[in-house]
């Protein structure tokens, strides 16, 4: 599975520093307008905070209280009280189900490289913010940078 991984992960990618990334999304505009560097340490501090980067996979929008109709489906497109994007990020650290809570239909594309900044619960990281690395933008959850959830 590795040279598998090695191609849908560019090594520009998969070896991005985390402190790059970091410095990136503290400059960015967007990031001004809505937090501080001082909320984004106190955020990644938290236990709970997770960090992922990869290609989005599978990106769907599904309304409050919707869900796939599926046998088995996956966590990040089961039912919740709120709108939301479900994708999958494939990264160095293998397959991370991603909850992205918007109202925004098309935030997030399939094939884009991110990097996601959230709170891990059960099987999934519930995004705060979703930094897309080649086109420069970043995306904030309606809730922002809010504490996570025990």
């Amino acid at each position: 599975m590795l040279p598998l991984l090695e191609k849908a992960i560019p090594s520009r990618l998969a070896d991005y520093p985390l402190s790059e990334l970091e410095s990136e999304i503290v400059a960015h505009p967007s990031f001004l307008t809505n937090a501080t560097e001082q909320n984004l340490e106190n955020f990644l501090a938290q236990p709970e905070a997770a960090f992922s980067v990869g290609k989005v996979l599978y990106p769907r929008f599904y309304a409050a209280n919707e869900k796939i109709g599926s046998q088995n489906p996956w966590a990040i497109y089961d039912v919740r009280p709120y709108p939301r994007i479900g994708f999958v990020v494939l990264g160095r650290e293998g397959v991370r189900g991603v909850i992205l809570p918007t109202s925004q239909t098309d935030a997030v594309h399939h094939g884009q490289f991110v990097a996601v900044i959230g709170c891990s619960q059960d099987e999934v990281i519930e995004a705060r913010l979703v930094f897309f690395i080649k086109e420069q933008n970043l995306f904030f959850a309606d809730d922002g940078l809010a504490r996570c959830r025990k």
